[in-house]
């Protein structure tokens, strides 16, 4: 029995080839409850170990909804580089993805040297922007964590105390130890140095800037064309089936600002039932890659050609990955976290833009004891249902199975769901 769940995705042919799709889910929704009653350094210690798949934001979400729920105001230094470390893991979980289904495509076997490069690059960013400390436990210490472009100072270590030798009330997290502890911002600025390489080596044939300067249909056709990397190759597969448009159907896009406006529904009666099969203003949405880079002007241009199809979908991912090593250069750059107080006293909301879309937390606090705990992942948003995967899989003709599923799997797999997942075929 697998501990996380999964998916069993039931494609229907009907008499005239139509398909329609049964998704169904085994996944444990009500495992945060475990929680309840245990210490809040026990929840953040073991929630990202728990959850396997995008830990990172998993560990993010959890603390930022703890410091609300407790009254404290984490250093904005503390969150821009928890911020950073979600990217990061978003540069990881879209690179596994493209090289386990693009690859295979044109026969793509990278090189161990670039595989070794995506399995460390997490750990790597983690160790510049952390140093030893745990970015997922909450401290209250004087230090200000310094911007990473700021000379770090040398001065004596004054470990932080933990939550539970803090004064009551307002409070200020940081990082404990002394900032002399962390490395110099030009292993920062290596890294993504390093990321840029990557990108480029495998995807791009270029820059990563230089490929989104390609947003108008003519430049954007000569690289298609011409381009030797593992993207134009696996887009020229697809374009040369005709598949382009594959699973291109109305879907309805998440608001970033309705991540906060969930709390009320997260519990109560109805909290379990909204968990499993959420809907936003009484409609299935879709949250993750696409939704974030719609508006960009790279993916405006595929949405105009392709609608939402396989095309745009694989190209919404390429561009996320190329714009990333701008968002990590920045100082500020988009929120990938967002948190607030929640509706009650001791509780605390937080979401944060995992690699597969919008992950929210609440937790709600009495002392130091968690009372009790919810999780809405993008994959409740994504496989709803009634929502954007029944939708695309809907569109396919099922005439042929073979084609039918490998159709299938290119369409899940860039929607992409946090656990793994059954395709049965039936009619």
């Amino acid at each position: 029995m697998n501990p996380e769940g999964q998916l069993t995705i039931t494609l229907k042919r009907g008499a005239h080839q139509g398909c329609w799709a049964d998704i169904r889910s085994s996944r444990p929704l009500s495992l945060p409850r475990i929680f309840h009653g245990k210490s809040v350094d026990h929840l953040l210690a073991t929630l990202p170990m728990l959850y396997r798949v995008c830990g990172a934001a998993q560990g993010v979400a959890a603390v930022s909804a703890c410091e609300q729920a407790l009254k404290i105001e984490p250093d904005a230094e503390v969150s821009r580089r928890r911020a950073k470390l979600v990217w990061l893991e978003t540069a990881k979980e879209h690179l596994w993805r493209i090289l386990t289904d693009w690859g295979p495509l044109i026969d793509y076997r990278p090189e161990p040297e670039l595989v070794g490069q995506i399995r460390q690059l997490q750990e790597r960013g983690r160790r510049i922007l952390f140093g030893i400390e745990d970015p997922f436990r909450i401290h209250a210490a004087a230090d200000r964590l310094p911007l990473l472009s700021e000379p770090l100072p040398q001065r004596p270590s004054a470990r932080g105390r933990g939550i539970g030798m803090m004064a009551e009330g307002e409070g200020r997290a940081t990082l404990p130890g002394s900032c002399a502890a962390y490395p110099q911002a030009e292993e920062w600025r290596a890294l993504i140095r390093d990321i840029e390489l990557l990108l480029g080596r495998l995807l791009f044939g270029e820059t990563p800037r230089s490929w989104l300067a390609r947003d108008n249909p003519i430049q954007f056709r000569q690289w298609l064309e011409q381009g030797r990397e593992l993207a134009s190759g696996a887009l020229r597969w697809v374009e040369e089936r005709g598949w382009e448009r594959l699973g291109d159907a109305p879907v309805a896009l998440l608001e970033e600002g309705a991540s906060l406006a969930l709390e009320p529904l997260l519990h109560g009666e109805g909290a379990a039932r909204f968990i499993a099969a959420p809907v936003w203003q009484e409609t299935p949405r879709e949250t993750g890659v696409l939704a974030r880079n719609d508006t960009h002007p790279m993916v405006s241009m595929a949405i105009r050609t392709w609608g939402n199809g396989l095309m745009t979908r694989m190209i919404a991912r390429l561009t996320e990955l190329a714009r990333l090593p701008g968002l990590l250069e920045e100082e500020g750059g988009p929120p990938s976290t967002r948190a607030a107080r929640g509706s009650l006293p001791g509780t605390g909301i937080a979401s944060v833009q995992a690699a597969r879309g919008l992950l929210v937390h609440r937790a709600v606090i009495d002392g130091e004891r968690v009372e009790g705990y919810a999780i809405l992942a993008p994959t409740e948003w994504n496989f709803h249902p009634q929502g954007v995967v029944a939708g695309a899989l809907a569109t396919l003709n099922g005439e042929d199975e073979a084609v039918l599923r490998q159709q299938a799997s290119l369409l899940i797999g860039a929607i992409d769901p946090c656990v793994g997942y059954a395709l049965v075929i039936r009619g």
